[in-house]
């Protein structure tokens, strides 16, 4: 077998496989026996057909089989030898079986680039602890009061934090449009869910009280018949709330699930997931830092037909959590270009990460795994059943290999950069988070970071 490989534009390379020819002879050979044995000619009897007439009926798709198989089974041996790693399936481009002369085959495809890696050798870098303090926990149960307020007459005119319950009716230049009128229609004051002007007009209005407020529709409004035009809205005042929140006490724990150590308990539950939200957000941070260093010093070609898939995985994830989310089932797929940054930095990082394990001949290290579960098996009231649970599903477990590798990484680049332990409080960890999280960082579920209480 002789092996030829061209380069073309960018990554894209031309490779041509030359076999000797018996190879193809006797494959060819094997083929037409099996035909001759199970084929059915009229006036034949099985095995009987002359080779002549096999070739005759079915000539070229013969062939193309026969070199089909000859390329399945050649090629992988082929990169092999060259010492090829391909990004993308081959792509047939041409073949030559002339009588008497060597088979030759030529395919296209995209290689993995050579990375040489740069490290982080000398590269500052800030790595972010953070303390958990009595007052992150203070803040974290006003939270948890606020989501069970309830409320109650007001007896007294309205203020900010006050919910009210209203009609109105809303006209523009004098005529009516879509949705200008609600009954018992529930607002709470400073909550900015309405359009500029129209809470602010409600402050100091006291139950039966009507009252008429002049607005004016954004520009951006999503009716467009509305955008930037003055309207009028008659309002009728039917209730006036005052907020009330419970008591902190045994019994607001145990809406919250704490069966045993009341109020207590809740705290310390608080505590372990600030403290577990904490370790994931700085994590995060460091991490994003470490791989936008890395893929500043390593700046290499990208395979497109890997940002291609890449993008398409984004898009399918953006469709099903559109679905999901919002309860439609036909969604359109997100454009190209809205997903293209994020996957090129997917793609490089991830050929990136890859050449930096292979390296350092890095495994995944069981401690490293051990630590992922248990920080994660936190989240949930019978953490031990859930650890249990994680180590023993090969799929899950190969996740979290996968993560603990990928700390290692950052672990290995960190050993030789000038870093510098920041103490950083925990309101200042997740505005920093907001800033530096990739969009596509699905890793870690900071939605909520209040009190990350959940209860499988």
């Amino acid at each position: 077998m002789q092996v030829k490989v061209e380069n073309l534009e960018g990554l894209k390379r031309l490779f041509t496989v030359q076999l000797p020819r018996e190879q193809y002879d006797l494959k060819l050979k094997e083929q037409l026996a099996k035909i001759k044995a199970n084929g059915k000619f009229d006036g034949f009897r099985p095995g009987k057909v002359p080779e002549s007439m096999i070739k005759q009926r079915y000539g070229k798709a013969l062939e193309q089989d026969v070199l089909n198989e000859l390329i399945q089974e050649s090629l992988p041996k082929a990169l092999e030898e060259a010492a090829i790693n391909p990004a993308s399936a081959p792509e047939y481009d041409s073949s030559s079986m002339l009588e008497g002369q060597p088979v030759e085959y030529k395919v296209k495809f995209e290689v993995i680039p050579t990375i040489t890696v740069k490290d982080l050798a000398g590269v500052p870098i800030k790595k972010h602890v953070a303390k958990v303090g009595e007052e992150n926990i203070n803040s974290t149960l006003e939270n948890l009061r606020k989501q069970r307020t309830t409320w109650e007459p007001a007896e007294r005119a309205s203020i900010n934090g006050d919910q009210l319950v209203i009609d109105f009716e809303g006209t523009v230049g004098g005529e009516p449009f879509k949705g200008n009128t609600a009954q018992d229609f529930t607002l709470v004051l400073g909550e900015g869910r309405m359009i500029a002007g129209f809470e602010e007009g409600l402050l100091g209005v006291s139950v039966g009280q009507d009252t008429v407020l002049k607005v004016t529709f954004p520009e951006q409004y999503h009716a467009e018949e509305l955008a930037g035009k003055p309207a009028e809205f008659k309002v009728q005042v039917k209730e006036v709330n005052k907020p009330v929140l419970p008591e902190l006490d045994d019994a607001f724990a145990a809406e919250w699930d704490i069966k045993e150590g009341g109020l207590e308990a809740l705290k310390k539950e608080i505590e372990i997931g600030l403290e577990r939200e904490s370790h994931n957000l700085a994590r995060s941070i460091l991490r994003n830092t470490v791989f936008d260093k890395l893929l500043e010093l390593n700046i290499f070609d990208l395979p497109n037909s890997l940002i291609d898939a890449e993008i398409e995985r984004m898009q399918q994830h953006s469709m099903r959590e559109m679905q999901r989310r919002y309860g439609v089932k036909e969604v359109p797929a997100g454009p190209r270009e809205y997903f293209e940054a994020a996957a090129r930095r997917s793609v490089a990082l991830a050929l990136l990460i890859a050449e930096i394990i292979k390296l350092y001949k890095l495994k995944p290290d069981p401690q490293k795994v051990s630590e992922i579960v248990r920080m994660q098996a936190t989240a949930y009231e019978y953490p031990e059943e859930i650890i249990k649970y994680m180590l023993s599903n090969k799929d899950f477990l190969q996740s979290i290999e996968g993560q603990a590798l990928e700390e290692q990484v950052i672990d290995k680049m960190l050993e030789t950069a000038l870093v510098e332990e920041v103490e950083t409080s925990y309101a200042e960890l997740a505005e920093l988070h907001a800033h530096t999280a990739e969009e596509d960082d699905d890793e870690h579920d900071h939605e909520n970071c209040d009190h990350d209480h959940h209860h499988h």
